[in-house]
């Protein structure tokens, strides 16, 4: 665990945080199954992981819509037979103040909180048919603290943190451990 949780770190740290999770994981001998917003980068990952003998399914969609979690989830059970952990990183970047428009908080959670909850949802029975896993949902040092023209980012990921803690009560039963990351500030795509 101890190992995972350093190589995930070192992953965020990285420029493109989503991808170098995928990246890791396939160098842990894992099989991963993640999405892109954009088809053409998407693919041009799942191509670059097969050149390296890395086991990947790509999904193209957005993750703030619902039929894109379920289709993940649905290709990671049909091709590998199994889900033992679920990383939620993708999320949207809209850091807007006083001039949020409706559409900005709305994209901030669909795109996030909410997104992760989805996944967490769609995960959880295969979770529980493997006899437990772990869930860990990438959050932000901007959950935690305040920081300038920032309502919408910091809030929704105040909303992961919350979220987290009341998904690991829900699912310690089920031997889910759910935790969450905070990396600080990544400049990322």
């Amino acid at each position: 665990e101890g190992e995972l949780r350093g190589a995930l770190d070192q992953a965020l740290r990285e420029s493109r945080c989503g991808r170098a999770i995928v990246e890791e994981f396939c160098k842990e001998g894992g099989r991963v199954a993640f999405s892109d917003l954009h088809e053409a980068a998407g693919q041009s990952a799942a191509g670059m992981d097969r050149k390296a003998g890395f086991e990947t399914v790509f999904v193209h969609g957005d993750m703030a819509e619902e039929a894109t979690c379920k289709k993940l989830v649905e290709r990671a059970v049909e091709v590998f037979g199994r889900v033992d952990c679920l990383v939620n990183n993708a999320f949207a970047f809209t850091a807007k103040a006083l001039d949020a428009t409706t559409a900005d908080w709305m994209r901030s959670l669909t795109a996030g909180p909410l997104a992760f909850a989805r996944m967490v949802q769609q995960v959880c029975p295969h979770l529980q048919a493997a006899g437990g896993g772990a869930i860990v949902n990438v959050s932000s040092i901007s959950g935690h603290i305040a920081q300038k023209d920032r309502w919408t980012y910091n809030a929704a990921k105040g909303a992961v943190n919350q979220l987290t803690k009341c998904q690991a009560l829900d699912l310690a039963p089920f031997n889910i451990r759910v935790n969450a990351l905070s990396p600080g500030f990544v400049e990322t795509a």
